[in-house]
């Protein structure tokens, strides 16, 4: 199932224009398998991201998508506090 983890930018990004304390999202699956949660993730890219949205730590149990700014928009309700604990330390 595709989560969304909301934060602040503990820093500033100018490149990106993020500003230190902007909200940020963190697309993620919670499917145990990485495959398949790749999958899922790639799928939901292509469905509702920006254009040249790029995975991060493809292949690694914490792959996600970075969102910002108007992109905030597309995404969820904020994932269980269990489920962000899980994708963040798998096995606690």
């Amino acid at each position: 199932m595709i989560r969304f983890h909301y934060h602040y930018a503990p820093l500033n990004q100018p490149r990106l224009r993020i500003r230190r304390g902007d909200w940020l999202c963190h697309v993620f699956s919670d499917l145990p398998d990485l495959d398949a949660a790749e999958r899922e993730l790639l799928a939901w890219g292509r469905r509702f991201g920006p254009p040249n949205l790029r995975l991060q730590r493809r292949g690694d149990r914490r792959q996600h998508y970075d969102l910002w700014g108007a992109w905030l928009a597309i995404c969820g309700p904020a994932a269980p506090r269990e489920a962000v604990r899980a994708w963040l330390r798998p096995g606690t």
